[in-house]
């Protein structure tokens, strides 16, 4: 006499005595692991732990990991800060550009009131949240810029003006005709 099989939550019996979703996600999970691990064991294959450490002082090495951690802060905090409410939006409702102004309204950073001139317009301000909010990133981008940029050396901040001189007209010639 055969044993019945055990039915998932969604109705359909398990393959194996397993969920298939759930090996799935181990599976991502451990492909993930392996991702993350396989450039740690190259590293640590190539330079003994000793020298690892000795090198984390100098300051090239500081240097990178500063910058790394500042990339990976700056970018978490924008996922966060838009990813997140537009994942949020874009999941949930119908119109792309009416979800995200209703995200904005809703977060007290936007108001929306109907345009003196054109009954058929809406205009949109920022609130004194998002005013505080825009001028607060703003400051804290450049605080960090300015810090970032003080720690370089002499030879490189010349380079990096340079580069940046020589890129300034190729960007305000892709500049959009509309802006100021």
């Amino acid at each position: 006499m055969s044993t019945p099989r055990r039915a998932s939550p969604a109705g359909r019996p398990f393959a194996g005595g397993t969920w298939l979703p759930a090996t799935a996600a181990y599976a991502a999970a451990a492909g993930l692991l392996l991702f993350l691990a396989i450039p740690i064991a190259a590293t640590l294959t190539r330079v003994s732990p000793g020298a690892l450490v000795a090198r984390l002082g100098d300051r090239q090495v500081l240097f990178a990991l500063r910058l790394s951690l500042l990339t990976t802060l700056v970018s978490t905090a924008l996922v966060v800060v838009l990813g997140t409410p537009t994942a949020y939006l874009l999941a949930t409702r119908r119109f792309p550009g009416q979800r995200l102004i209703e995200g904005l309204v809703a977060r007290d950073l936007v108001t929306r009131m109907p345009s003196p001139a054109d009954r058929r317009r809406v205009v949109l301000a920022l609130t004194p949240v998002g005013k505080s909010m825009l001028v607060e990133a703003r400051q804290d981008t450049r605080s960090r810029l300015a810090a970032e940029l003080a720690e370089l050396p002499a030879e490189d901040l010349l380079a990096l003006t340079h580069a940046l001189q020589a890129l300034r007209p190729h960007l305000e010639s892709a500049r959009d005709p509309g802006e100021g």
